[in-house]
């Protein structure tokens, strides 16, 4: 097997916008620096970033930042966001627009004047930001812009371990998908940027696997808010594909508009417990759920004037014609998405270990900033690509920074060969279990809705106990080729994402935001104003659990507190 060994400052593992946006960051604070991107497929195709048609929140010209902060952190994140990142962020975002303009070029849509172009969605709701919108070659122009700034990219290639070196991080390890050849980076710093945890069940946007979030897991990176990580959409059954801003029009076989039971004018997208009620309806054998919209048509929101983004308009007009004509029955249901981004950074993107950030994806519930929500498209819709950028940015900036000060460690060849043993062991074997299989048990755990969306505590240790079943079949996985072998990858960091999440939601025991309790069904304030945090025990994967309590009382929004009982 041919070994590549690549030397650089920082790595950047994932190539998509976050990623982009980090090594830019980089060589903005430190030409200097060296950057290599690594993407387990091509540099600025992948991801969200390309399939999010290009919409970004902003701030409304007439809102300032304490009437966006309040929206939030009341309706939204339920006072469990981190209020000083939160305030960050949002006062970041449409400076961000006029950093990101620098590279893209000019594919904003912009007005007469020069001024950003923003519309507020013609939908059922209000809230204190809008959109703002970019031509769909905006990925392209970022990659050239790197490669102009001496970025290195290197495509095909998917990391599975980051490598420790005296505590700190000293690189990466990967793997080429179809040659095999292996890939060692040495580098001061590297930077998460590889996506969410999707289980493979629902491709929305992307259908991320999570490797990263279990590489940094095995590293023993810290995790956080992993319970809110089981995002639903509603889907029709003659349509594998999301039905849009279908959740208002939601009857049962009464004639109940059930989409509207739970919904507010705060409600910024899928409410969770508007997909407990399909639950119940059914459970109660009103079901099934039809989509019922007067005008007949699932509303397509236009976000920039027509003909100012020719490859955006196609991509919605596609979109809007397979929602038209594709839906051969009305009936609804809630389908499986996930969207777990659990990595815990803090303000600056860093995580618990010396030299590891992250951004995008990988982090967004995990940095706290918008609280009891799953990474988008989780409530906040629009939200996920102004967060990759930004966390991309503060990422880059923390990585140079971090370098300057530190000289490269050393890459440990026994910690190499340990995790090259574990990786290609599936293709020593003659026979054995297939990764396929395994893919299927997980997703039928992760999929139903009473074990990961409404919860209770019989189900979710039946849950639990079925993974922990599946985790004893890993060693006995084979594969035939490199492709087997990163599903064998996939499926390993699946299982360990699966138990992330029962033993957060486990500890739980009340209903807010994107998590909801049968047995618990009350928000309480008192008890839980703390987040969750998971770190893997020493020499396993098993996960050890402690409570970092919310500092509320240094906050300038606060809950009205009912005394406990």
């Amino acid at each position: 097997m041919k070994r590549n060994e690549v030397v650089c400052d920082v790595v950047v593992v994932g190539g998509g916008l976050a990623g982009i946006m980090a090594g830019l960051a980089v060589k903005k604070q430190d030409k200097d620096l060296s950057v290599v991107v690594v993407d387990k497929y091509f540099a600025a195709r992948g991801g969200k970033a390309t399939r999010g048609g290009g919409v970004f929140d902003v701030l409304a010209d007439e809102v300032d930042i304490e009437e966006f902060l309040s929206f939030d952190i009341e309706q939204i994140g339920e006072y469990l966001n981190e209020q000083i990142a939160q305030r960050k962020y949002i006062a970041a975002l449409n400076d961000n627009v006029e950093l990101m303009e620098q590279y893209t070029g000019k594919l904003w849509v912009r007005n007469e004047d020069g001024s950003l172009y923003t519309k507020h969605p013609k939908m059922n709701f209000v809230h204190p930001w809008r959109s703002a919108s970019v031509e769909m070659t905006y990925m392209i122009e970022l990659k050239r812009a790197a490669v102009r700034n001496g970025i290195q990219f290197v495509d095909r290639v998917g990391v599975v371990d980051f490598l420790l070196w005296e505590g700190r991080v000293a690189g990466a390890l990967g793997y080429h998908i179809e040659t095999g050849e292996e890939y060692v980076f040495n580098g001061k710093a590297v930077v998460v940027c590889n996506g969410d945890q999707n289980y493979r069940c629902m491709p929305m946007w992307a259908c991320t696997r999570g490797e990263g979030l279990a590489a940094a897991w095995r590293a023993g990176a810290e995790m956080t808010n992993c319970e809110f990580s089981t995002f639903y959409q509603w889907s029709n059954t003659g349509f594998f594909a999301p039905v849009a801003r279908s959740e208002d029009w939601i009857f049962n076989n009464e004639g109940t508009n059930i989409g509207t039971m739970h919904r507010t004018p705060a409600d910024a997208d899928i409410d969770a417990k508007t997909v407990v009620e399909w639950y119940k309806q059914m459970k109660a054998s009103k079901g099934p759920m039809h989509y019922i919209n007067p005008s007949k048509n699932i509303r397509i929101a236009p976000v920039s004037p027509p003909g100012t983004r020719p490859l955006a308009d196609q991509l919605r007009g596609i979109t809007a014609f397979n929602n038209a004509t594709h839906m051969s029955t009305d009936e609804l249901l809630p389908i499986f998405i996930g969207e777990q981004s659990c990595l815990k950074v803090d303000i600056d993107m860093k995580t618990n270990i010396p030299g590891l950030f992250a951004a995008g994806d990988a982090c967004y519930s995990g940095s706290r900033v918008m609280g009891a929500v799953c990474c988008p498209p989780g409530r906040v819709r629009g939200s996920g690509l102004p967060f990759a950028e930004y966390s991309g940015n503060v990422a880059g900036i923390s990585a140079a920074q971090y370098c300057a000060g530190v000289a490269l460690g050393e890459v440990d060849q026994a910690q190499v060969a340990k995790y090259r043993m574990r990786t290609l062991a599936p293709m020593t074997r003659a026979g054995g279990v297939h990764p396929d299989e395994l893919v299927l048990d997980v997703q039928r755990v992760m999929a139903s809705l009473g074990y990961t969306l409404y919860c209770e505590e019989n189900r979710l240790k039946e849950g639990q106990g079925i993974i922990r079943g599946i985790e004893k079949r890993l060693d006995v996985l084979y594969a035939t080729d490199m492709h087997d072998t990163f599903k064998c990858n996939e499926v390993r960091s699946m299982v360990s994402c699966a138990e992330m999440f029962f033993t957060a939601a486990l500890e739980r025991r009340e209903s807010r935001g994107w998590f909801q309790r049968e047995d618990y069904p009350q928000r309480d304030d008192v008890n839980f104003l703390k987040w969750i945090v998971l770190k893997r025990a020493e020499d396993s994967e098993e996960p050890t659990v402690s409570f970092e309590r919310i500092p509320i009382e240094t906050y300038p929004y606060q809950p009205k507190m009912k005394k406990e009982v």
